[in-house]
């Protein structure tokens, strides 16, 4: 089967005459980087657009555009500490997930024990430069902003099928309406389903998650089956409580 174009944020937004970053309410969908790249938005990466059949399907490539710009070139996990075996795992499947994004990563534990600091160093390799991570419920206030846009839901699938992402504290969003919980599930169902690289950190276990969002989502989220999900438990003490690792 021949490969087709790449799919990409950018592009479907042009296509759409409109952008990422400005609706009729003057608010975006997603939080992109000042001058972010128009061809992936400033992720760093753009999918194929092939068929669940094709060996491409899921896989992603570096942006042909972000990668002639000027990047920062330093290893933006230099730094982090390795209390121990446990963390050592997290550690190197981020850097993974860094290099090479495919299937998710999903990192588990309670607050300070560095999910989103290896989060941060995830994306800001992708980038290019420092960029920290947008929690769940800030991903979710920007979606409610624009609901009123006629175009919201052409850029909502748009930003479903971005080519990578990363999720920070999913689980800890406050009230969560039926709207919300409905594109909740079907932003992460739509990547699950394509297998787009997708970084999720979560201070929940699986029926705590299910609990807070949906039983469909904690499905998804903490699924050890089929080999697509890489769960990380990090059960390290919080570097917060004054606590050398």
């Amino acid at each position: 089967m021949e490969e087709q174009p790449l799919q990409d944020l950018g592009s479907i937004l042009r296509q759409l005459k409109v952008t990422v970053s400005s609706t009729t309410q003057g608010m975006p969908l997603s939080d992109p980087e000042p001058e972010a790249c128009h061809k992936c938005n400033g992720w760093g990466w753009v999918r194929y657009n092939v068929q669940v059949d094709h060996p491409q399907f899921g896989k992603v490539v570096p942006c042909p555009v972000c990668q002639t710009k000027e990047r920062e070139n330093m290893d933006w996990f230099k730094g982090i500490q390795i209390p121990d075996q446990r963390y050592q795992r997290a550690v190197t499947l981020a850097r993974e997930m860094a290099t090479s994004p495919h299937n998710w990563l999903v990192l588990t534990g309670p607050p300070g024990v560095g999910k989103t600091m290896l989060a941060k160093a995830i994306l800001s390799h992708w980038r290019g430069k420092e960029t920290n991570p947008q929690t769940t419920a800030e991903m979710l206030a920007l979606w409610r902003s624009g609901i009123n846009d006629p175009a919201f839901e052409e850029k909502f699938q748009a930003l479903c099928q971005a080519g990578a992402w990363v999720i920070d504290d999913l689980g800890s969003e406050g009230n969560v309406t039926p709207w919300v919980l409905e594109k909740l599930t079907m932003f992460l169902n739509w990547r699950y389903r394509d297998q787009l690289p997708t970084v999720i950190t979560t201070n929940c276990d699986e029926n705590l998650l299910a609990k807070q969002l949906d039983d469909r989502i904690a499905d998804r989220v903490f699924d050890r089956n089929t080999g697509f999900v890489r769960i990380v438990s990090l059960d390290v003490p919080s570097y917060r409580t004054g606590k050398q690792w």
